[in-house]
């Protein structure tokens, strides 16, 4: 008996120690981990450290915002976290003194990030990143208790465990992002979102205009409601501990479309404002400044984040509200020391830019049907046909678009020396897509066609550069979303089919960051 629990004490823990190697190489979220190793590792403190959630990786232009000031950013947020989270890696940093922020605090707030979202498992995923880059500690295990079952643990602590359907795929991402960020440094901001809200969704709210005018005479008509005792108390403690260190703190919510309707957290907004107005701390609500900031539906991509132009449009009313704040001197006509990347524009090598997140290997997200794919290095991954099966191509996930505009896919390829053909197609509902056959060796254009509702198809092969090519379709289209598909495929399947099983385990490489999707003129 003593041989069988010192058998299995030995197997429990080889599997611990492999688990643990394995999860050295799985991050699930890779720009919070960086930005957490990088600014526990620079010498230099940061004048502003930014909390909070996507809100805070998407509004806050801080390219803009440091060159204007003249100071120096990061940001510790990730999608969806909860308040008690950033509590937590608050927590943490803030037992290092080296790490205090230069200036400010800043941290996002709205009553939503107090929610614990029972029913959806999605949430309950996306805290775990945050997790992952905590200390173990009474805040770690409190927040196990808060929001997970003992079913979750197993997955709470082990990144392989959670991924293990996916995990060479994850292994992969997450070394290619890593030596993306090690080469350009982002500091946690993702800025250059450039879709716009579809035309179901305008329509949706297009009573807008009466609900920013009314926004800041409801909340102060209606009467509080207090968040729970539990989420006063970890707000209070933030707050109390910022005053007892020494350190600014700054509370900001960014302006969004929900907010604005969302009567139902008004009174926990008035509460909030409150709060923070008794304990002397900053605070600004910029959805109270919407008209003001000139926002519309161009400047946000859903009903609650900031595009590009959003965040481009807030940030002086950002470096304004720090300025005074802080009573920082504003340079003028300074350029951002930081290029933000562009959707539009994005090339084979990216540099000089602080936000990623949206754009690097998004291939790894990427639907794939019959291909079985290898990365070359950080910028190529090649694509193969598995002949076993009667389909094979690689699709994108649903695109918002309008609707009778013309939009156009590209893709940049390696040039081959033997035969090699790629297919692309715009797909929107069956059958309304347009596609293309490229003749990579040859660099020529095999066929292109328009089928159900899209019309005015066309496509182009162009070299780029020595041994890359750039594949072009374009078509007027059909529908509010669309997908773009591409693979490899053979001389000798013909247009509508090239994605249809053939003998031939036909291969490509393509370059995953160079595809862009976008509307162009007639």
């Amino acid at each position: 008996m003593l041989k069988f629990y010192i058998k299995s004490l030995l197997l429990i823990i080889i599997t611990v120690v492999i688990l643990k190697v394995s999860d050295s190489f799985i991050i699930h979220d890779e720009l919070l981990h960086y930005n957490i190793e990088k600014l526990y590792k620079e010498k230099d403190s940061c004048d502003f450290v930014y909390l909070g959630n996507s809100l805070t990786r998407r509004s806050y232009n801080a390219p803009y915002i440091d060159s204007t000031l003249n100071t120096k950013s990061i940001c510790l947020a990730s999608e969806a976290q909860h308040f008690y989270l950033t509590n937590s890696i608050f927590e943490d940093f803030i037992e290092n003194k080296n790490l205090y922020p230069n200036k400010a605090l800043i941290i996002t707030l709205s009553p939503w990030q107090f929610k614990v979202l029972n029913e959806q498992k999605w949430w309950h995923f996306l805290q775990m990143s945050a997790l992952d880059e905590l200390s173990i500690s009474k805040n770690y295990f409190s927040n196990i208790k808060e929001f997970y079952s003992y079913k979750d643990l197993p997955k709470i602590f082990s990144t392989t465990i959670r991924f293990h359907s996916e995990i060479p795929s994850q292994i992969v991402q997450t070394s290619n992002k890593m030596k993306v960020f090690n080469n350009i440094d982002p500091n946690g901001f993702v800025l250059g979102i450039n879709s716009k809200l579809n035309k179901s969704q305008r329509e949706e709210k297009k009573g807008i205009s009466s609900y920013i005018d009314s926004y800041t005479k409801s909340i102060a008509e209606t009467e509080q409601k207090e968040l729970s005792d539990k989420s006063v108390e970890v707000l209070l403690n933030v707050i109390e501990k910022c005053k007892s260190k020494g350190i600014k703190l700054i509370f900001i919510t960014p302006p969004s479309i929900d907010a604005l309707y969302y009567s139902g957290e008004f009174g926990q907004r008035k509460f909030i404002k409150e709060l923070l107005k008794s304990n002397s701390v900053s605070y600004i609500d910029f959805n109270e400044k919407f008209k003001e900031i000139g926002l519309t539906f161009d400047d946000f991509n859903d009903f609650a984040h900031l595009n590009k132009e959003g965040n481009r449009k807030l940030a002086p009313f950002m470096v304004d509200f720090l300025a005074e704040t802080l009573d920082i001197e504003i340079k003028k006509n300074i350029e951002p020391k930081s290029e933000v990347i562009d959707e539009g524009v994005l090339d084979t090598t990216i540099i000089n830019t602080n936000n990623l997140a949206k754009h690097v290997l998004e291939f790894n997200k990427w639907g794939k049907v019959g291909i079985v794919s290898k990365w070359l290095n950080n910028q190529e991954v090649q694509i193969k046909r598995d002949a076993k099966v009667k389909s094979s191509f690689v699709h994108t996930g649903d695109i918002l678009v309008e609707e009778g505009e013309i939009y156009e896919a590209s893709i940049k390829a390696k040039l081959s020396s033997k035969d090699a053909y790629i297919g692309l197609r715009i797909l929107g509902k069956y059958p309304d897509r347009v596609d293309a056959v490229f003749d990579i060796k040859n660099q020529k254009v095999l066929g292109v066609n328009t089928y159900g509702n899209f019309t005015s198809g066309e496509a182009n092969i162009e070299l780029s550069k020595k041994n890359i090519i750039v594949c072009k379709v374009k078509s007027r289209v059909k529908g509010e979303k669309l997908k773009v598909l591409l693979g490899p495929t053979s001389i000798l399947n013909k247009l509508p089919s090239w994605e249809a099983q053939t003998d031939i385990k036909n291969a490509v490489t393509i370059l995953p960051l160079s595809l862009v999707f976008k509307k162009v003129n007639d």
